[in-house]
């Protein structure tokens, strides 16, 4: 069996508007629903416990939530709120999946691997982040991309080509682009401006009194 990381949960009884007091409390406002759960339950967590918790797993990994003296089932994180300017967490959703049936999660990719030393290229990027299905135990926390493989111009890799595991299966367009090699670009040089002749180049940030002739006194 799976060992989840272990968060505690409490009802919540104190809704709308009233939860500002549990932030300043450090208490987090939640919901809980999916599959497991019959309509969805309000509860409230530790927010540094959830933190900590968060950081280890994500939203791909199932966390085992123990709400007040009920058994414990497992979730995912699926959404956090967080306030558009302080980035405080506002409000956390939790969902509870049929551990028996597949589940769709987005999964991030990460760039290993690196370039021959001959290659002569630049990395063109991107999606960031792919779909899979798979049992909610099955899923993974990242899937890699190996990009010292792509020896020339034009060679890339694609969402269907990413190395998933057995049970795991890509939701989505298979030419979906992870990274390519591009040529690389050079950068193109600014023309100089022409002075006319007969005009004086401006010379900006140079005292036009230089000389001492001008007039102006500072206040």
């Amino acid at each position: 069996m799976v060992e989840h990381r272990k968060l505690t949960a409490e009802p919540r009884e104190v809704l709308g508007k009233k939860v500002k007091q549990l932030r300043r409390d450090g208490i987090l406002p939640a919901v809980v629903y999916g599959p497991m759960v019959e309509g969805a339950d309000s509860v409230q967590v530790d927010g540094r416990e959830f933190g900590f918790a968060f950081r280890d797993v994500g939203y791909t990994s199932l966390i085992d939530l123990s709400v007040g003296s009920d058994k414990s089932i497992p979730v995912f994180v699926r959404e956090v709120q967080v306030h558009p300017v302080r980035r405080d967490i506002l409000h956390i959703d939790f969902y509870a999946p049929n551990m028996r049936l597949p589940v769709e999660a987005n999964v991030p990719v990460s760039i290993v691997g690196e370039l021959a030393d001959e290659v002569e290229a630049e990395l063109t990027l991107g999606l960031f982040e792919v779909t899979v299905s798979a049992l909610p135990d099955s899923i993974p926390d990242e899937l890699q991309a190996d990009i010292s493989g792509l020896k020339e111009i034009g060679d890339q890799i694609t969402a269907s080509e990413l190395p998933f595991p057995e049970g795991v299966e890509f939701v989505g367009n298979d030419d979906d682009l992870i990274v390519k090699l591009d040529p690389i670009r050079e950068e193109e040089e600014e023309p100089e401006e022409e002075v006319a002749e007969g005009e004086e180049p401006e010379v900006v940030g140079e005292d036009e009194d230089a000389d001492g002739d001008g007039d102006s006194e500072e206040e």
